[in-house]
């Protein structure tokens, strides 16, 4: 597929430093939809990764149901990776402290 000159194919690498950028800028909302679309194209490449970027922003915007459910996937694909572990303890804390 070759992009025009307007058209810009963006990849999931390029989609997670700009969701990094909105955290930064506490854009949270934003940043779940830049993750999200990295998601959707980084066919399994550092999908951990992406999906405790996406964990933390849900948490960050108190979504901590969707937050739950990414740091669950995050365990899944890589039970090795402490954050996932992490982002599973604050969800469920900020959860109960919610109720």
């Amino acid at each position: 597929m070759e992009a025009s000159e307007t058209e810009i194919i963006e990849t999931a690498d390029s989609l997670k430093e700009k969701g990094n950028d909105c955290v930064r800028k506490q854009n949270f909302k934003e940043a779940i939809v830049f993750y999200s679309e990295a998601i959707r194209k980084a066919e399994n490449e550092n999908g951990h990764i992406l999906y405790s970027n996406r964990s933390l922003a849900y948490l960050k915007n108190k979504e901590y149901y969707y937050a739950l459910a990414d740091a669950e996937k995050v365990i899944e694909i890589a039970p090795e990776y402490i954050k996932g572990h992490f982002r599973r303890a604050e969800g469920n804390y900020l959860l109960l402290l919610d109720l």
